[in-house]
């Protein structure tokens, strides 16, 4: 099963509020009650309002757990929280074994409030992404000069 789920910052600290484009850390700690043949762990992202932004798992990636110790923690490491301002969830699924068919229609564990946190901008912004933009001042174009016939 999961044990619990946190969140934590680039320097390992448990945080829930977090700078847009700051790197995170989804850190499920684990309780197998038997062994799991290959176990998928999943997390989706979802904002407040339950709008689903992105989802990941061990399988998308084609990272394997095959023997895993009977507890321990698993870390999902986000380079970059690329949301703007607001609240959001994270919902974490574990399946037992992707091998049977149909796994994704069998968890052993789903925790639909994992988690959740609050992403700051510092300015006001719309939309669900955060894309690091800036405004470049106007260039000044120079015409090219025509030669003028006669003169």
């Amino acid at each position: 099963r999961i044990a619990s789920v946190t969140l934590r910052d680039a320097e390992g600290v448990e945080r829930t509020h977090f700078r847009a484009g700051e790197p995170l850390q989804v850190v499920v700690r684990y309780a197998f009650g038997r062994p799991l043949p290959n176990p998928i762990l999943g997390v989706d992202f979802l904002r407040e309002d339950g709008t689903h932004l992105f989802t990941t798992s061990n399988y998308d990636h084609q990272v394997w757990w095959q023997n895993l110790l009977p507890e321990g923690e698993i870390v999902l490491d986000v380079e970059m929280l690329a949301l703007n301002e607001g609240r959001y969830r994270l919902q974490v699924n574990l399946f037992a074994d992707c091998d049977r068919p149909a796994w994704w229609e069998y968890p052993e564990d789903e925790r639909p409030e994992a988690a959740y946190f609050t992403i700051i901008t510092g300015r006001s912004a719309n939309g669900s992404v955060y894309l690091p933009t800036k405004w470049l001042p106007p260039t000044v174009s120079q015409k090219a000069e025509s030669p003028v016939d006669g003169l």
